[in-house]
């Protein structure tokens, strides 16, 4: 996880865009590889991810058409010779490179991605699609009646942004037994007051913040009773945002913060791919611009109608891409039912479907848990549309 003043560049859906963007695509495949470099894992005490690499690249070299084993080899050195020098506390490895153009791109990532490699026309950028839309951005505000710790959460990352004070510090001061006893109610009563001021202080600059669009989320941490009198006193329009209240003493450290944090993260997102499922299951039955099962969802790929496409976690599928006119099927087929000319076997047809969605601008969620059972039943695959034909 990252620790304050550790700058790491975050990866945005608007890079994983540019990665397939048909005005940069090369006519040679592209090594597309996803490392976990995490020291909590016992294999990788000892760099144990070279081994790995290494048996990733065994098992896909055998998959390597003749003419293209010497442009594979070469990006597979390259790929070695990064990760042989590669120092850093990240917990996995997205890499890209097309020697032939030139290209080479490398990310890292404070979240487990699963060890893959691929050789293909295209990047390979599904897992990394699925992080992005699996951890939204959300915010903590670490707070108690003086002062005020303000974090922001991304892809397993935390940032301590600023931190608030109270206008005024209350300070006790030395006096006798009759004189505090005479003093007592009116410190508590400027207590009260400054804490008050304290906690619209937070409101507003969060306030602020929020209307930046810079987080989906909000966390409220501190003592119950302050975050409960905080929750009160925030806008509306911040009030909507909160998931959830943990007590946390201020001073914690970031990595505490991030590890009692998650939790509510997780929670949404599963509650919310529950409901996206519940409205595309409804807005098909009542024949609005929904369509559920794979036939169906790649008819309306076809037609360039999909917006947002959903499916199952667990979804796997084979299919055929036509060499010519470039259609998908969900199943094998010679010749092409449309142009008459060969097709080819498509291993992993998600993947596919999933970069042209992208490349049409649309968008992808993919559901785990209930929600994917829930879509099981009506073929593990659907997709909102743009419009009907």
């Amino acid at each position: 996880m990252q620790r304050k003043g550790q700058a790491m560049a975050i990866m945005t859906k608007e890079d994983v865009r540019g990665l397939i963007d048909p005005k940069i695509a090369s006519e040679n495949p592209t090594l597309s590889v996803y490392l976990n470099v995490s020291r909590s894992q016992s294999v990788n005490i000892n760099r144990g991810f070279e081994v790995a690499l290494k048996s990733l690249f065994k098992s896909l070299r055998g998959t390597v058409q003749s003419s293209q084993k010497n442009l594979f080899e070469e990006n597979t050195k390259r790929v070695e010779d990064f990760v042989k020098n590669y120092r850093s506390k990240a917990r996995s490895l997205a890499i890209f490179s097309d020697v032939s153009r030139k290209f080479f791109r490398s990310e890292e990532f404070m979240i487990p991605l699963p060890s893959l490699a691929f050789w293909d026309e295209n990047p390979y950028i599904t897992p990394m699609l699925e992080a992005l839309d699996e951890y939204e951005r959300y915010c903590v505000i670490l707070t108690d009646r003086q002062k005020a710790r303000l974090f922001k959460v991304y892809l397993g990352t935390i940032e301590e942004i600023k931190e608030f004070f109270a206008p005024n510090d209350v300070k006790r001061v030395k006096s006798t037994p009759s004189d505090t006893l005479r003093s007592q109610p009116q410190y508590e009563r400027t207590t009260d007051l400054h804490a008050l001021w304290h906690l619209k202080n937070i409101a507003e600059k969060m306030a602020e913040i929020g209307q930046g669009g810079e987080f989906d989320r909000l966390v409220l941490a501190g003592p119950n009773e302050i975050s409960r009198e905080l929750y009160n006193v925030l806008p509306e329009t911040l009030r909507k945002r909160v998931v959830g209240f943990k007590n946390l003493p201020v001073y914690a450290k970031d990595h505490e913060v991030l590890e009692q944090t998650l939790e509510f993260e997780e929670a949404v997102e599963r509650a919310n791919e529950r409901q996206r499922v519940r409205d595309l299951i409804e807005s098909v039955n009542q024949s609005r611009n929904a369509v559920l099962g794979l036939e169906p969802t790649l008819a309306s790929l076809r037609r360039g109608q999909i917006a947002t496409l959903v499916y199952a976690s667990h979804m796997m599928q084979a299919g055929s891409m036509c060499k010519k006119c470039d259609i998908l099927l969900g199943r094998e087929v010679i010749p092409c039912p449309y142009c008459s000319e060969p097709m080819k076997v498509v291993s992993d047809l998600i993947e596919t479907i999933v970069e042209r969605v992208i490349r049409m601008g649309g968008q992808i969620e993919q559901v785990h848990g209930e929600a994917a059972e829930m879509l099981k039943k009506s073929g593990n695959i659907g997709a909102f549309l743009r419009f009907k034909t």
